[in-house]
């Protein structure tokens, strides 16, 4: 109690160890104990907590192995300690005890999704329809694991299920908005695209993704141009570092013949890249070629080329 007061945290989780050793005291009596701690490791300031709480955690299901919400704390603990993988581990584990614990199952999809873990994502989110059949935020994750695997058909019949039970979820509605748009937008369908992205930006008409896939969509349908720029514009003025914007204004100025802004653009879009993006070294030579600078021309497409080669 003295290191509580002094605000000594990580001695203070050291003195409680008999506690959180006893298995006679309630488990719930012992994570009341951690929550405190657990929101000051969640601000990202105490990171000089995360042994002491990952201790805790480890001793917690080593005492209480059946008990689903110590497997989720301990989820929480090791993802805000920077270990994904574990955490993803002991919340796959709380929900295998408790599958009835909706919040555990969202930390567990989003967090997939963070890791780039498509397939895991697939599979846990085809486990959760047996429980949360209405769940719309159950489809919109199927569909980002579809939509990142490239399985686009698949993952716009997710977004459709969860688009006919979204409800009043604004954020989500956004969300999933802007990601049937993009995905409509990779399968070449630009109408469709634009009508979804249009959606998204009605609710918040700041997305970025979504102002930049927009303008994307509407120079590949030939759209006009002014408000072409004008919606480009708009979103570099919220981020002028943001890089598809960039891009999309190096290929506006390519489209509209103006070859001198073009090439200013886009070249400052690949050297914020890392020059290998093949589609924009493409345009870059084309840019060039248009400004009758042949062997910068040359160059470039020489470059796309050879990154795409399968030996590349």
């Amino acid at each position: 109690e003295d290191f509580k007061k002094t605000g000594k945290d990580d001695q203070y989780l050291n003195s409680i160890q008999s506690i959180i050793e006893n298995p006679k005291i309630k488990v719930d009596l012992k994570i009341k104990e951690i929550i405190p701690y657990l929101e000051k490791q969640k601000s990202g300031q105490h990171s000089d907590l995360n042994n002491s709480l990952i201790h805790i955690a480890q001793d917690l299901i080593s005492i209480h192995p059946d008990e689903a919400k110590v497997f989720a704390l301990a989820g929480d603990i090791y993802y805000h300690a920077g270990q994904k993988d574990v955490a993803i581990e002991n919340y796959s584990q709380a929900i295998e005890l408790r599958p009835e614990i909706w919040s555990v199952w969202e930390h567990l999809f989003y967090l997939q999704a963070e890791t780039n873990n498509e397939t895991e994502l697939i599979k846990w989110t085809t486990k959760a329809k047996d429980y949360y059949p209405n769940q719309a935020l159950v489809y919109y994750m199927s569909g980002i694991g579809h939509a990142k695997l490239g399985n686009f058909q698949e993952a716009l019949e997710e977004l459709e299920e969860a688009t006919m039970m979204i409800g009043n979820n604004i954020q989500l509605k956004i969300d999933l908005f802007a990601l049937r748009g993009t995905i409509h937008y990779r399968l070449n369908d630009h109408k469709e695209a634009i009508k979804w992205l249009n959606e998204a930006l009605a609710l918040n008409p700041d997305h970025l993704p979504a102002i930049s896939t927009l303008a994307q969509a509407m120079l590949s349908n030939k759209e006009d141009y002014q408000a072409i720029e004008s919606i480009i514009n708009k979103g570099l003025a919220l981020d002028k570092d943001y890089l598809p914007l960039i891009a999309s204004k190096g290929r506006y100025f390519y489209v509209t013949g103006q070859y001198n802004e073009a090439k200013d653009w886009l070249v400052k879009a690949l050297d914020k890249q890392g020059n290998t993006d093949t589609a924009m070294l493409e345009i870059l030579g084309d840019t060039y070629f248009q400004l009758d600078q042949i062997n910068q021309a040359l160059e470039l497409w020489q470059k796309a080329v050879q990154l795409n080669s399968p030996n590349s």
